[in-house]
């Protein structure tokens, strides 16, 4: 364990190893370190000893991680695309030959010797350029070169295992920052890969946070995000499943049918051939429950409405819908109304927002639509109360009930 003493790293020389897709490269263990740097894509590595499996992680394109001395180490490519890893090799002058050391670095130990951890240096890529080109010595200038770009190296694995490689208020800033960002954006490509690149994190700390967050990872996030616009682009009766797929940031339309099916419960077609339908809806308390299915009525009604029924009855007849959504009413107006178009009755009052919910959607064959929202709801509270649980706050637990779930319909 490094303590407060002077040590010293002697750069030893590069390596670089091609993985092809799907390919395993096990590094029989050695009496030498190596800084290792996934170049191109992400990677799946495993440290162990003769005496120890060890740990195991992934590495996405720039991160870095230590393979100590006396470890092996298996490497994967778990990308579709052939990739490459760069091993910067180097010793340590300490007594057990290790850097385990610099593992212990401050007074953020890792647990055991044999623990995986990624990383990131600032200027990576010059630094790498630089030991590219010092494959022909010149002397003291390359000795020197090398050895600046070993130390940086060094310093930033240690300042990695010391320090938060970003507060938990910081790296919840981010999060939400990128949460906003695809909410705002979701029709544009996106790098996830380069937003979380961009958190000062390693790839599994950054996800972990967003789901702590979101209750989803970025990649669902974003189809969950792109799915709920899509839902009211195929309700209007002037959009295309093909301007939708477009709009919403699919530009392969068949990829985004098999993608809304998956998610939704039946094709685009399905879906607009049903929510197209002429809605009225004469109780303010339905808009929530038809906005969660993606849907806008064609005649819809204020409060109070019956105060002024003869008029309201009257423009409902030329709006022609066919169907009509309502509270309990009396027998005559519901005898007027059955007279314009088939009516609904929804004795909201008497039971559950939820079961209210399932009883819309089920009358405009929609029920997988509902259910795919109440369990994005049931996501969103649990996530809620379990992030309100770590910090210990009940009031803040009911804050979040009223603004993310008693209004009900939040994105």
């Amino acid at each position: 364990m490094l303590q407060s003493q002077p040590f010293s790293l002697t750069y030893i020389g590069r390596a670089e190893i091609k993985l092809p897709q799907g390919v395993d490269v096990r590094l029989p263990a050695r009496d030498v370190n190596s800084f290792a740097v996934a170049l191109e894509h992400k990677i799946s590595v495993a440290l162990h000893t003769s005496s120890s499996a060890g740990t195991s992680g992934s590495a996405l394109a720039g991160e870095l991680f230590l393979i100590p001395a006396e470890h092996g180490c298996t490497i994967r490519n778990v990308g579709s695309q052939p990739t490459s890893v760069m091993l910067i090799n180097f010793r340590c002058s300490s007594a057990a030959n290790t850097i385990s050391g610099v593992q212990a670095a401050g007074t953020a130990a890792l647990s055991g010797p044999c623990a995986f951890h990624t990383f990131r240096m600032p200027g990576l890529h010059n630094a790498l350029r630089e030991l590219i080109r010092a494959s022909e010595p010149d002397g003291a200038a390359h000795f020197y070169r090398v050895q600046s770009v070993l130390y940086s190296m060094a310093a930033a694995f240690a300042d990695s295992m010391q320090t938060p490689r970003a507060r938990e208020s910081e790296l919840s800033g981010y999060v939400e920052h990128v949460r906003q960002l695809i909410l705002n954006n979701y029709p544009q490509p996106m790098d996830m890969e380069e937003l979380v690149q961009s958190s000062g994190v390693s790839g599994s700390r950054f996800y972990k946070a967003f789901k702590q967050q979101t209750g989803l990872s970025p990649h669902k996030y974003l189809t969950k995000i792109r799915m709920d616009a899509s839902l009211p682009l195929l309700a209007a009766t002037d959009s295309t499943i093909v301007e939708t797929a477009h709009a919403v940031g699919y530009h392969d339309e068949f990829y985004f049918s098999r993608l809304f099916k998956q998610h939704i419960g039946m094709t685009p077609s399905e879906y607009a051939a049903r929510a197209t339908k002429k809605i009225a809806n004469l109780c303010a308390v339905f808009q929530g429950d038809l906005t969660a299915l993606g849907i806008t009525p064609r005649f819809s009604v204020e409060r109070g409405w019956r105060d002024n029924a003869e008029a309201v009855l009257q423009q409902l007849a030329t709006a022609a819908p066919e169907i009509i959504l309502t509270g309990p009413v009396d027998q005559a107006l519901d005898r007027r109304l059955r007279e314009i178009a088939p009516v609904a009755v929804f004795r909201w009052k008497e039971y559950s927002w939820k079961d209210r919910l399932r009883d819309i959607s089920a009358v405009l064959g929609l029920t997988s639509v509902a259910e795919r929202w109440l369990a994005h709801y049931d996501i969103k509270l649990d996530n809620a109360a379990a992030m309100c649980a770590n910090v210990s706050a009940t009031t803040l637990f009911w804050s979040c009930l009223n603004s993310k779930a008693a209004s009900m319909y939040s994105g």
